[in-house]
């Protein structure tokens, strides 16, 4: 077991998160229910366990308060940090709220990204998987050497790259230094927000990052991602229940009705016209 108590972890959980209403207008996207528990708490835990102390979440005015509560409760032996993202200029605009926060090695994490983290951080990565949909405008797609290294990032085109991997939001800085120094410059917008390739580009000319195959990925930053991660945890869910009867016999009884009609319910939510 690797000790990470040498980095840091930046969680970007501001935006609009729009692409998830009606789901997320009580809770942020990252705090939704996964394996009975706050999606974002699947992927943090884990890293908790190997020795992650210091935790600084990126926060949108509406969820600042719940999110600042959860992260009070569930880490309140951990360094953290919830700064609050006031406008929503994309990504590249989030992770540069955290600057003042930045003095380890720094591991990134978008918050609609669910995987498991299990790498010993000795080098730069983007994690990224393959993926063979034709949304291609929806992702930021890198080329890589037969090492890994990354050799060119692609983001969100509006044609059919030559690669397909795609970065899931799972980054590491290992460079904390450069990477405070680029995140207090001031860049342009790319398709009306601050896109994280925009800093990854001159970051990657000055350290050779790897791409880091994820396969353990799930998304959870769109309706349909959602449904799809909450049906593949679903199996995690205990819904059996015991009682004695007058006879004095314990009997199961279980309740799988009620799984079911949760995932029928998010796919109707999904269909739904949003005005």
């Amino acid at each position: 077991m690797y000790n990470l108590n040498n980095i840091q972890l930046v969680v970007l959980m501001g935006g609009k998160g729009s692409k998830l209403a009606p789901l997320n207008y009580s809770l942020p996207e990252g705090m939704l229910s996964v394996n009975q528990k706050p999606a974002i708490f699947n992927v943090i835990s884990p890293l908790v366990d190997k020795g992650l102390k210091n935790i600084t979440f990126v926060a949108s005015p509406s969820n600042y308060d719940i999110l600042k509560n959860f992260a009070d409760k569930a880490y309140s032996k951990l360094k953290i940090n919830v700064v609050i993202q006031d406008n929503p200029l994309g990504p590249l605009h989030a992770f540069q709220m955290s600057k003042d926060f930045i003095e380890k090695p720094t591991l990134l994490l978008l918050g609609d990204t669910l995987c498991d983290i299990n790498m010993d951080f000795s080098q730069d990565f983007l994690g990224y998987k393959t993926i063979t949909d034709d949304l291609h405008s929806r992702w930021c797609f890198i080329e890589t050497d037969s090492n890994e290294k990354v050799l060119q990032l692609i983001d969100k085109p509006e044609f059919k790259p030559s690669t397909d991997k795609v970065l899931i939001g799972l980054y590491f800085f290992k460079n904390f230094e450069l990477l405070k120094l680029l995140l207090n410059k001031q860049y342009e917008k790319k398709q009306y927000e601050f896109q994280l390739s925009s800093l990854i580009e001159p970051y990657c000319n000055e350290v050779p990052m790897l791409g880091k195959p994820i396969e353990s990925w799930f998304d959870t930053g769109t309706l349909r991602d959602y449904n799809n991660t909450f049906s593949l945890h679903i199996n995690g869910r205990s819904m059996n229940s015991f009682k004695l009867n007058e006879f004095g016999v314990i009997e199961k009884s279980s309740e799988n009705g009620k799984l079911k009609s949760e995932i029928e319910w998010l796919m109707q939510i999904e269909k739904m016209p949003l005005n």
